[in-house]
């Protein structure tokens, strides 16, 4: 993953197919678990909100709920989900050069696989 120092020292993911934006909505979904994804409706819904367990808000941007979406299900690595995640997102107007690029950078990393 490529980083850069942000001005208040943080390091952040740098990408050159992601705009700043972009980026941002990619790291809140990267930070928030796969509960972001449950549903608000139904009985659950009605549960969480009777027992005040808030949900994160979805981003009001359909692009940038789309890319927090694929950042949340690529950390998850679960593989239908990110399909299901990847036709959202370009239903919503991405490129499939940014689905690549969340998908590259949020995609749990691969271990025991022989690299170093």
């Amino acid at each position: 993953m490529d980083l850069q120092q942000g001005a208040a020292g943080a390091v952040t993911p740098h990408s050159r197919d992601l705009d700043p934006l972009e980026l941002a909505a990619a790291s809140i979904g990267a930070s928030d678990g796969a509960e972001a994804l449950a549903s608000r409706n139904g009985l659950l819904g009605t549960l969480r909100r009777l027992f005040a367990i808030g949900l994160p808000a979805p981003l009001s941007n359909p692009q940038l709920e789309a890319i927090r979406r694929l950042a949340i299900v690529a950390r998850a690595g679960k593989a239908a989900a990110v399909r299901i995640e990847v036709n959202g997102a370009i239903a919503a107007g991405l490129t499939r050069t940014k689905v690549r690029e969340v998908l590259r950078l949020h995609a749990p990393a691969r271990h025991g696989n022989g690299a170093a």
